[in-house]
């Protein structure tokens, strides 16, 4: 009640169920004549019987995650497509040989091509490319049956069964299209029989941990000697044999000129070269022989082996035997163009050496 009143006033407030009220305080201004109370209000969470109050945890008391880090992504095409020219050309020489059902006819597969993606990452290799090649039947002494066309080889991915089509050229006698009609029904599985994906994959990566394998930071003598010195090496080891062994082809007297160097492009070393090979050769049978010359003007870092001019010549004054000169053509230059692919991976091999793996 107030002074010189005895009416009572109940003034209500502003309660609510969820708050704790602390101790009043009273304040009298005598200008205004106001009489002020105020009362501080704590309001409390209302926490229903289904509901849990759950302390979150600080930053600091959460657990650390360590961050995943990946190898880069290496490009590895060259390596895949030699892998595939590799066992295409075992194919040729394993299973595509004197084959029996053809009457000891042979199938030479040659001119490939392959067209796609290849990399490695995490010590797996995936690849997604197609694979084209031109063949050719030969009779059994080496000469063309008449019977030739194109393959493509499609769905070589990571994983996957490669499908191979097979095309023929319209021509030839009876048994050159019989030959042809054997391919397209046997031939293309065989083919396909050889371009394993797991084992090509496989292969690559250990191609690619070969390269890798050396912390040596110099290498000595890497130059155009360590080339001449090494066709001298190999060539007089390279022996083939033709006509199913009746005749046999050796290869003497190897020169190299020509620059090879190292050189680091994009923090990497390569190797860049320029080399003018050849080498005499000589075809004898029981029949009678055969010798020349074998000439590439022009071998580079980064060029097709298979599209390299290599010119073969007979020796000036000998009498040579047609048939054995078109059997070296045809297998005796292969098989050179084998050892200019050796040479490559060696030299890689040998580059390999800068790459510290420490």
């Amino acid at each position: 009640m107030f002074p010189g009143i005895d009416e009572h006033f109940r003034i209500p407030l502003p309660l609510e169920p969820d708050s704790i009220w602390d101790s009043p305080a009273a304040k009298f201004s005598r200008k205004r004549r106001e009489l002020t109370v105020t009362w501080n209000i704590q309001r409390t969470p209302r926490v229903h019987a289904s509901e849990t109050i759950v302390k979150c945890c600080s930053e600091e008391s959460l657990p650390v995650v360590k961050k995943q880090t990946l190898l880069p992504v290496v490009d590895c095409m060259n390596l895949l497509k030699e892998e595939i020219e590799h066992a295409m050309k075992e194919c040729t020489v394993d299973r595509l040989k004197s084959i029996a059902s053809l009457g000891g006819c042979s199938v030479l597969l040659s001119e490939f091509s392959v067209e796609g993606t290849a990399s490695i990452q995490e010590q797996k290799c995936d690849f997604n490319v197609s694979v084209s090649f031109d063949w050719e039947i030969l009779d059994t002494f080496g000469g063309y049956l008449g019977s030739q066309g194109h393959g493509e080889v499609s769905g070589l991915t990571t994983g996957g069964t490669p499908r191979v089509l097979i095309k023929s050229v319209a021509g030839g006698g009876t048994q050159a299209k019989n030959a042809g009609e054997w391919m397209k029904r046997h031939g293309a599985c065989l083919v396909a029989e050889c371009l394993k994906t797991e084992d090509l994959g496989a292969a690559v990566l250990s191609a690619s941990e070969e390269t890798r394998a050396f912390a040596i930071r110099d290498i000595p003598n890497l130059d155009i000697g360590w080339a001449a010195a090494w066709f001298q090496q190999k060539v007089p080891s390279l022996r083939v044999n033709l006509f199913g062994g009746l005749a046999s082809a050796n290869f003497l007297n190897a020169s190299v000129t020509g620059n090879l160097r190292v050189e680091v492009q994009k923090g990497a070393p390569f190797a860049v070269f320029n080399l003018r090979v050849s080498c005499e050769w000589l075809v004898a049978s029981s029949t009678g022989r055969a010798e020349g010359t074998l000439l590439i003007e022009e071998f580079s870092s980064g060029q097709d082996i298979e599209k390299l001019s290599v010119q073969v010549e007979s020796l000036p004054g000998k009498k040579a035997s047609g048939q054995l000169m078109t059997a070296f053509r045809q297998q005796g230059v292969s098989a050179f163009r084998s050892v200019l692919r050796q040479f490559s991976k060696e030299l890689q091999t040998h580059i390999g050496c800068y790459i510290s793996t420490s």
